[in-house]
């Protein structure tokens, strides 16, 4: 579809159901406008389509290339495809308003969303239930952009990023939550190449079988604020946040009943960390690990704190 398409169900959500009957996308667009309200889209499955030089089932539910989609109080249940479980978006903005992603699988990045090639998410409200993939259980965001705003991740799974994962990307997370995902590296959040805001936000009861139980950032610039850590485990190392090869920033954050092998709170593997008023406690087996030199830390309330690869002080 070439054209701007507007669409309305009748009722309350769940009262509109667009389906893919399990045997194909439930909407194509390029180069237009969609709005869509009021509406569930469920079991779409994705058939394979041109994404650049190769091919792909991409978009369980949505494929959008050039596009711009606009979702207010739409659910997306119960998709299937490659890449995008329920959207893919390449080169396309998403405006998600009040959406709710469950039960979507991809095999590979993208559970719930997919968004590469330049594309924009932005996401108000709403949730991400249940969704799986190799990368980016929820949101797999690839050289692209992200603004998430009270938004709650619970229950996905992925190897890296089982709630989102940014890959040479911009990611703003605001008021929001992940609870109860897992993932090998990043349970939470995982970020690559990139540069990224947490604010507001709670991570806790999250799981992963590696490191980072709740942030996993690797040659990422990170600024975290006001948040809130909370019994997360690294079945490896940094069962708050593993920082490896990045700049991280935190300020006025609670990082508590966190556990890993080493780093109960934060592990720090070659990069440059600034804390201001933060509060550790009951990490386990300490606050901070630093491998550069070996150093293992326990702090306090209230503390303030710079850490490089010549030691925390």
């Amino acid at each position: 579809m070439k054209h701007d398409l507007a669409v309305r169900g009748l009722g309350g959500i769940g009262d509109t159901v667009l389906s893919g009957g399990d045997r194909s996308t439930v909407l194509t667009v390029s180069d237009g406008r969609v709005e869509l309200e009021l509406l569930t889209l469920t079991d779409g499955r994705a058939t394979s389509v041109a994404v650049g030089n190769e091919r792909r089932e991409a978009g369980g539910a949505v494929h959008a290339t050039s596009a711009e989609l606009v979702l207010t109080d739409v659910d997306l249940e119960d998709n299937r495809a490659e890449t995008g479980g329920a959207v893919y978006l390449a080169d396309s903005s998403a405006t998600l308003t009040d959406v709710v992603f469950f039960d979507n699988i991809a095999s590979f990045e993208g559970g719930a969303v997919l968004a590469e090639q330049g594309s924009s998410v932005t996401m108000v409200r709403g949730g991400v239930y249940r969704n799986d993939a190799n990368s980016g259980g929820g949101l797999a965001i690839l050289d692209s952009a992200a603004s998430l705003d009270e938004v709650m991740f619970l229950e996905n799974g992925a190897t890296y990023g089982a709630g989102v994962l940014g890959d040479d990307s911009s990611v703003s997370v605001q008021r929001s939550h992940f609870g109860h995902n897992a993932a090998g590296y990043g349970a939470a959040v995982a970020l690559y190449g990139a540069s990224a805001l947490v604010d507001d936000t709670v991570m806790e009861h999250n799981d992963s079988w590696y490191d980072g139980g709740g942030l996993f950032v690797y040659e990422t610039e990170l600024d975290v604020r006001a948040a809130n850590f909370h019994e997360n485990v690294a079945e490896g190392v940094g069962g708050g946040v593993h920082g490896c090869y990045s700049v991280v920033r935190v300020a006025n954050t609670w990082f508590s009943g966190n556990e890993a092998v080493e780093g109960g709170g934060v592990y720090l593997r070659y990069s440059d960390v600034e804390v201001e008023g933060s509060t550790f406690d009951e990490n386990l087996p300490d606050d901070t690990c630093n491998e550069a030199n070996g150093q293992s830390l326990s702090w306090g309330e209230d503390v303030t704190f710079t850490c490089d690869d010549n030691g925390c002080a």
